[in-house]
């Protein structure tokens, strides 16, 4: 009975950490999504989509918008980095840890 208690709380855990996973997939895939967008509309072309992009009216004497994306972009893949490299670690201790 002791060692069900065990699988059923370990089995819970791992559900969640997938459907944690499967969510923050989501979240990097529609933030990159809307980084491009705003790319494509601050270089002046429209988009042929029904909905509304995250585009926003930029100073012409700042910094270039592009510059502004690229930074953002470059923090999307630092965070798909760390997460990715936890995931790892986290499955690696797993497996020597039964």
């Amino acid at each position: 009975a002791k060692l069900q208690m065990t699988l059923k709380k370990y089995r819970v855990r791992l559900e969640d950490m997938a459907a944690n996973s499967r969510a923050f997939t989501n979240l990097v895939r529609k933030s990159l999504r809307l980084i491009q967008e705003t790319e494509v509309i601050s270089r002046g072309f429209t988009l042929l989509l029904d909905r509304v992009s995250a585009a926003c009216s930029f100073n012409k004497a700042a910094q270039h918008p592009g510059q502004h994306l690229i930074g953002l972009r470059k923090a999307v893949y630092r965070t798909v980095r760390a997460n990715f490299q936890a995931a790892r670690l986290a499955t690696l201790y797993m497996l020597k840890n039964p």
